[in-house]
């Protein structure tokens, strides 16, 4: 006797088991821009009646759609239809050109000649992201700033960094230098992703400003190279005044005095005036001479007189 309860109910609960329905979406994740068909899968039996439902519950206000395949005029709508929106016989909603309000609570009431059933299903619509861009603070870096490098993207899930580093966020979405080195310059390039795509930034080249470093040695070899630097220089700027000089000026100059016959030079005018007072004396002196002689030539033909 118990074989024939255990058999029954097993008969019993095949004949449920085939009765229950479900909702899957085809393909498998709403995107936006793009169309979404919600399929029932489960039906047993010809279809007397579906009804379609956007929201918490089969209330009124939140009815799509009623299916009627053998009526003339089979469809009906209700508050929250769209003309995005179309059904097929066999129960399938189809949501074109999807949009994020788009998303939420979809209830399917499937009538057949054997049952009713009814199966929920919560639609989620995804963005694409947005092709990330990575971002530096400050911009201008020197070495040993506190650096920040930041992953930018819209609708992004998940961001991976192609390098390594200790320092990124809980969300990957940063990376951060306490203290930034030489070592820490180079390319870095970051991708942004959800459950329906994927996005990779440009190359960013992180330059890290610094200033060489120079041993004492190095700082004396500069103040000397600066020194004699100068002083070359220097007797450089001379050589060449000198050599303008000579080559430029001077000739200019002589050509504005005119010959050097026709310069008046006082050392010279100076030496003639001397020489007319040595001729003069010498006049003198010849005159008083003569005097003299005459003088002693007078004398003597007074003596020879008196003698």
């Amino acid at each position: 006797m118990w074989g024939w309860v255990i058999t029954a109910l097993l008969i019993l609960w095949i004949d449920l088991a085939s009765g229950i329905i479900d909702i899957q979406q085809i393909p498998q994740y709403a995107v936006t821009q793009r169309s979404i068909t919600l399929s029932i899968t489960g039906i047993t039996g010809r279809i007397v009646y579906f009804y379609w439902f956007k929201g918490p519950d089969t209330s009124s206000q939140y009815h799509i759609l009623t299916y009627i395949p053998t009526d003339s005029s089979p469809l009906l709508t209700g508050p929250q239809f769209m003309s995005r929106i179309s059904t097929f016989p066999n129960g399938s909603l189809l949501i074109s050109d999807l949009i994020i309000m788009d998303q939420g609570n979809y209830i399917v009431k499937v009538q057949t000649e054997k049952s009713a059933e009814q199966a929920f299903i919560h639609l989620a619509v995804y963005e694409p992201v947005i092709k990330p861009v990575i971002t530096a603070s400050p911009t201008h870096i020197h070495e040993h700033d506190a650096v920040t490098l930041t992953c930018v993207s819209d609708n992004a899930e998940t961001i991976i960094w192609s390098t390594y580093s200790f320092n990124i966020s809980a969300g990957n979405r940063t990376i951060t230098f306490s203290n930034i080195k030489r070592s820490d310059a180079g390319e870095y390039l970051c991708e942004a992703g959800n459950l329906v795509s994927k996005s990779s930034s440009d190359i960013y080249t992180l330059t890290v400003l610094y200033t060489p470093e120079c041993s004492p040695y190095s700082y004396a070899a500069i103040i000397m190279g600066i020194i004699s630097g100068t002083v070359l220089g220097t007797i450089l700027i001379i050589s060449v005044t000198y050599l303008l000089y000579r080559r430029l000026v001077l000739p200019v100059r002589k050509g504005q005095r005119g010959p050097s016959s026709d310069r008046q030079d006082p050392c010279a005018t100076y030496d003639k005036v001397l020489d007319l007072d040595n001729v003069q004396k010498s006049k003198e002196e010849s005159s008083y001479k003569d005097l003299q002689v005459k003088s002693e030539g007078a004398e003597s033909k007074t003596t020879e007189m008196k003698f």
